[in-house]
This record gives C-alpha cells, structure tokens and sequence, in this order.
C-alpha cells in the first residue's frame, strides 16, 4: 500500500492541479491544458484564429480542415512545466501532432477549391515520481503517474468567396495514477481508461476580397498596395461522451472535462504585390471567445439534523454553449461569472517575425484565474516573400516552413502556482 503521507501528498497535488487547470469540476483536466505556445502567448484564445500551428486542432478540429487547403503535411511539438511554482522538475506537459492535407484543386483542378486532412496527436501530463510502501515505511519501489490521450482528427475545408472547415476528433484517454494494486485504505483503485470526441466548425470571411469580386475590380489602396480585412468565428465542442471516469468502484464516477469554445476574431494588414514578390509588410490579428466546462454538479442533500441523506451528490453533462451568452460575451465582450473569457492579439512583420498577448479570466468561485499572457514567433516562409523563389532554394524555403513560438504567463496572484509558466513550440511545415 501507499504510505499515508504520500497518499496526502499525491492527492493534494492532484486537488491543486485540478483547480488550477480545470475549475475543479471535472476528471482528467489535463485535457484543458492549452496546448501550444501561440495560443497560450494569445490568452489561450485559439477556437477562430487562423493559424498553420498543427496542434491548433487539438483545441479546434476545424484547424485541420483550413490548414489542408495550404499544407501538405505538417508537425508540431509543445513543452513546459506544469505549475512552476511548486519547483518540481518531475511535473510537465507535453504534446505532438503530425497532419496530412491535400488540396484537390491544386492536384486535379476541382472546383471549388476543396482540402480534406487527416492528423494524429498525442498529449502526455507528467505528474511526478511516488515511493510505493508495505504496512511499514520500507520502501517497496517507486512508479511514475501520468496521463496520456491519443487523438485522430479528420478535417475538410472549402474556399469559395468565404472560407469554411469542419473537423472531428476521436480520442483515447489513459489516467495512470495508482501503481498496481493502489488505493485508499481498503479501496482498491482504477486506471481507467475513457473514450471521446471533439468537434468543431472554423469560418473566415476576406471582406476585401468579397468586395473585390462583387464589384469585378481590385480594391487598391495605390498602385501595389491592397488592404486586407478578414472576420472570424470559430467554435468547437471538446470532450463529448456519456461516460464517466471511474477510479474507485464504491465511488460515483468523475465526468469527462466537456467543454465549449466560441470566439470572434478579424485580422487586419496591408499587401503588397508586383512580378517578383508577394507580401504583407505589416498584420495585426485580434480575437475573443468565451469557454465553458460543460458540467453542472449538484451537492448531496442532508436532512435537518445532519443524519440521513436524503439525496447523493450528483452531476450532469450540459448541452448546447452551457452558461455562455454569445452576444453579450463575444459581442459586446461583457463578463460572465459561469464562464472564461479569453481575448488576445498579435502583430507580425513582413511574414517572418509576430508579437503577442492576451488575457486570460475566471470568476473567483469558478477557478480563479486571472493572468496576462505574451510572446513572440518566427517563420523561415517569410524569406522568399521579400527575396522571391525563383532559385532552388528559394523555392525550399517558400514550400518548407519552420517555425518557433514562445509564450509567458504573469499571474496577477504573487506566488501563484502557474505563475512563471512558459510554453515553448517548434514546428515543421511543408506548403503545397
């Protein structure tokens, strides 16, 4: 058995992550963990932004279906420690993905144009390294708990006047936080083992270019100058199924963490054009959405004199958007006790390098978090916008695009568990 203390102590840490992560209501928050630096500099918003990241469509499926229509194929890798405030160097975050995409229109000239990508991903939360004891402190041998989940994502996209994606993912949920035989006192315990799905929708509208073609001439700012201005909305559903996360047969299982995103956004920039090059000297992209764990708990019910109860504690998954007002929270950008809002920016030069911050925050009695988020990226592709490709390795490096991001999170807590928290990203991508 697991010595007392360390019981304690692991389910401390898990109580603490859970709140910190995932507003306490749920199992397997991890699942809840922004999973990609660009995001996480942006305030975590990531449901309508438009983004090449490949790990995007683990919180946005939709990504996939949008990114097919430029990538063939495309990898990404994410790491950070997970609450540096403790100071435990056994506590981390990890995730990678690696999508595939064709765009029919490139390869067989179909009207309209069509991309349809497939994508695996996998996440994994490092929770640390635990002594297992027999009846005494002797020591007997130690385990590592952890939480893994694999997910497969499909995704289609089509360009016609607007662009428009859809996306599915299926996932496999693995909690390993017992070693064989661990438990409570005389509870044995589980790791269970949970599957689910994400789904989710992506709209991008280039108002410019809609004018443009309703009034069959450019708009021109002067001579190669063009404007640009595009709206976004985004919205997904994650963490979908019926079923619960069981760890202790005598105790009711814990529901999955269902959650619900939807967002706004718009990117505005300038373009220049002429025989050689092809570029955007300066962008800005803003976005804000509102989230929601889609779970109601309801607290057990005890009689008068505190003896009998009249009725267990509970919970039920919520459907729809859950407690969010999309028009007052993403609208007109009112706060909503139920909810988290999320809103961020970013500013990129010439193609190659972006600037980024955000916002992140939750009411006190619903987790508690409020943050500011920043952080910068960099882009190989940019290089061939300003040089041209007509040489061989201009032509690499406009169809093989690196990227890195990095991204700071400051609490407005001193000393908060997830303050000092960095995400760092590096990906690959190859552009049809």
């Amino acid at each position: 058995m697991l010595e007392r203390p360390l019981i304690a102590a692991f389910i401390t840490l898990l109580s603490v992550n859970a709140e910190c992560v995932a507003q306490g209501e749920a199992a397997v928050p991890f699942l809840l963990i922004s999973p990609y630096a660009e995001s996480n500099a942006m305030g975590q918003s990531s449901v309508s932004t438009f983004t090449d990241d490949p790990l995007a469509a683990l919180d946005n499926p939709a990504h996939l279906g949008m990114q097919s229509l430029r990538n063939y194929f495309s990898s990404g890798y994410n790491y950070n420690k997970l609450l540096p405030g403790f100071q435990q160097s056994d506590l981390w975050y990890r995730t990678f993905a690696f999508n595939a995409g064709i765009n029919l229109k490139k390869l067989w000239g179909i009207e309209p144009e069509l991309g349809i990508g497939a994508a695996y991903s996998r996440i994994r939360e490092n929770l640390g390294d635990f002594i297992v004891t027999g009846p005494d402190p002797t020591p007997l041998g130690t385990y590592t708990a952890y939480e893994t989940s694999d997910q497969y994502t499909l995704g289609i996209g089509i360009n016609y006047w607007i662009k428009a994606s859809a996306g599915i993912t299926f996932k496999h949920i693995y909690s390993n936080l017992f070693p064989p035989g661990g438990g409570i006192q005389q509870m044995p315990a589980k790791n269970p083992t949970v599957d689910s799905y994400d789904y989710g929708f992506l709209f991008d509208v280039p108002i410019v270019e809609v004018a443009s073609r309703i009034s069959q001439e450019p708009i021109m700012i002067s001579g190669h100058w063009a404007p640009l201005f595009n709206l976004r909305l985004g919205f997904a559903k994650n963490n979908l199924g019926n079923k619960g996360v069981t760890y202790f047969d005598l105790i009711q299982p814990d529901p999955l963490p269902r959650y619900a995103r939807i967002g706004i956004g718009f990117n505005l920039g300038v373009r220049y054009s002429d025989e050689k090059v092809d570029i955007q000297p300066v962008s800005f992209k803003w976005t804000i959405e509102a989230n929601d764990i889609l779970v109601r708990r309801y607290p057990a019910l005890i009689d008068s004199s505190s003896q009998m109860v009249l009725r267990d504690a509970s919970w039920e998954y919520q459907t729809g958007l859950g407690d969010i007002n999309f028009f007052d929270e993403v609208i007109l950008g009112r706060g909503n006790p139920q909810t988290i809002k999320k809103k961020g920016w970013e500013l990129t030069f010439g193609g190659l390098f972006s600037l980024r911050g955000g916002r992140f925050e939750e009411d006190p009695n619903h987790g508690n978090r409020h943050f500011s988020t920043s952080g910068w990226g960099f882009r190989t592709s940019g290089i061939t916008k300003w040089i041209g490709s007509e040489n061989v390795f201009g032509f690499i490096l406009n169809h093989v695009d690196i990227r890195y991001d990095h991204s700071d999170l400051t609490t407005d807590e001193v000393d908060h568990p997830l303050s000092g928290t960095t995400f760092d990203s590096v990906q690959i991508l190859v552009l049809n």
